[in-house]
């Protein structure tokens, strides 16, 4: 029997930084590589959307300018990960199109090294964004 995921979606304000919550684990490069290419359109879509309805449910003005990202992985297990398999580009894809950041090139952008957990009872992932001045 599979285990139920008890993570939600969810977007909170903290002091400097929006912090997002995705009920699902971000697909690994090996795994996205060997999905047909519709497949990933219709992922980072869904994605777009989904995240595009949270910016929209806290009312901001304007996408950021300049951020630094943070991304924590958590997942049900414990085997150990290759954070270069993780690569953020989807997902700095997914925050453009949907107004959190203006642009997601390395001049405006910056990524933070990924963090790897186990919550066997809530896999998800969070998202830290810090806007930079």
């Amino acid at each position: 029997m599979k285990p139920i995921n008890k993570a939600q979606w969810e977007i909170i304000i903290l002091p400097g930084c929006i912090k997002i919550t995705i009920p699902e684990n971000m697909p690994s490069l090996n795994v996205w590589k060997n999905w047909h290419w519709a497949k990933q359109g219709r992922h980072k879509e869904q994605l777009t959307q989904d995240l595009r309805f949270l910016w929209h449910r806290i009312a901001r003005p304007a996408p950021l300018e300049k951020a630094r990202i943070g991304v924590v992985h958590y997942f049900p297990t414990s085997r150990r990960r290759d954070e270069d398999n993780y690569t953020p580009k989807f997902l700095g894809d997914a925050l453009k199109g949907a107004g959190f950041i203006a642009e997601d090139n390395s001049e405006v952008l910056t990524w933070l090294k990924p963090i790897f957990r186990k919550d066997a009872s809530a896999w998800r992932t969070e998202i830290f964004i810090y806007e930079e001045v």
